[in-house]
């Protein structure tokens, strides 16, 4: 964004200096013919006033042309950051769809964390907990820790980013179990497994069912976070 502005500085100040060689150019032409010179001397210094003017003119056009270009990268670059800053939110259409994919799921209590926030966090905190409370996952606690941190990305894809975290820690000596998730880039397809799920089997389709109206969300250890058996959703500050 800094060089953008740089550019648009420097095309400015090629455009200035090339009005004052165009005023320079044409005061010195005028000036050397009403001057009394001899007749080569005064051509040689139009000449010169008139390379003056010559150079000028062109400056302002390169000025012109190289403002135009600047100023298209800079609207591109506005608009490519408005894309990155824009909110999380949560329409009520994704809500509804919601709310149809874990008809049959069982309202287990969730607990929302969060970490570090900001107005954007907590702008997406209250559409997460107004979707789950539509959806019948009334039974809800909000856990603040400033300390905590998780980060992570799909399998094998590094340029979705997780809008959330679904936490679970089954316990030590809980055997694993092995439940397919969908990817969110093809929600058509089973793209691979959780080892481990809680016994209503509420934690693998809650997941299923954001990635599926476009929440992408991954399965983290909440060890150290939860107790055992307890099911969360931390959410992190948007990665801008």
């Amino acid at each position: 964004m800094r060089t953008v502005e740089s550019l648009s500085w420097i095309w400015i100040w090629v455009g200035i200096s090339g009005a004052i060689a165009v005023i320079v150019g044409v005061w010195g032409e005028e000036r050397a013919e009403r001057k009394v010179l001899p007749y080569k001397v005064k051509e040689r210094l139009k000449t010169v006033y008139w390379v003056i003017l010559l150079v000028g003119l062109s400056m302002d056009l390169i000025g012109l042309i190289g403002s135009a270009i600047t100023s298209s990268a800079l609207e591109l670059k506005v608009t490519q950051l408005k894309s990155e800053r824009q909110w999380r939110t949560i329409p009520q259409t994704k809500i509804d769809r919601f709310i149809t994919l874990t008809k049959s799921t069982t309202k287990v209590p969730i607990k929302i964390i969060l970490g570090m926030t900001d107005y954007e966090t907590e702008n997406f905190r209250i559409d997460f907990t107004n979707m789950l409370s539509q959806a019948g996952f009334t039974n809800q606690e909000i856990i603040r820790k400033d300390g905590v941190s998780i980060t992570g990305s799909l399998a094998g894809n590094d340029e979705t980013p997780i809008q959330a975290f679904v936490l679970y820690h089954r316990g030590n000596g809980a055997p694993d179990e092995i439940v397919p998730f969908r990817d969110p880039k093809k929600p058509n397809q089973f793209a691979g497994v959780f080892y481990y799920t809680d016994p209503n089997g509420a934690v693998p389709k809650i997941i299923d069912s954001l990635n599926q109206i476009g929440i992408p969300v991954i399965l983290k250890d909440s060890k150290g976070i939860l107790n055992p058996e307890e099911i969360g959703v931390f959410i992190p500050e948007k990665m801008y």
